[in-house]
């Protein structure tokens, strides 16, 4: 199933950070990708940019914990946003993660 829809799971202004991260499902898979932009950004620089990405096996694996249907990408990408949305986004997802042992590949840059 091809799902196109992009969902917001984080836009807000903190501690002089602009943070945008958006979580859509790309050939089957769950991808997120953020960027912060601000003084404040991690490392020094102005701008920080971050992806994490799920292979099929996975994307299903999280679609079947939290949905209970891991063929049904586009509800698993409603629930997601509703699970893993705000400013503290990542905390909740991370460790969801973990306790879940959902593995996913990180980059940055």
């Amino acid at each position: 199933m091809k799902v196109n829809r992009r969902m917001v799971l984080c836009s807000d202004y903190l501690n002089g950070i602009a943070r945008n991260v958006e979580a859509f499902i790309k050939d089957g898979c769950l991808e997120i990708e953020g960027q912060d932009l601000g003084a404040g950004v991690l490392g020094g620089d102005e701008e920080y940019e971050y992806f994490y990405s799920f292979n099929d096996t996975e994307t299903k694996k999280f679609a079947k914990i939290l949905i209970g249907n891991p063929l049904n990408l586009d509800s698993f990408l409603v629930a997601f946003a509703g699970c893993f949305s705000g400013s503290h986004w990542y905390f909740k997802f991370i460790e969801f993660c973990e306790e879940n042992e959902l593995h996913y590949s990180f980059f940055s840059c």
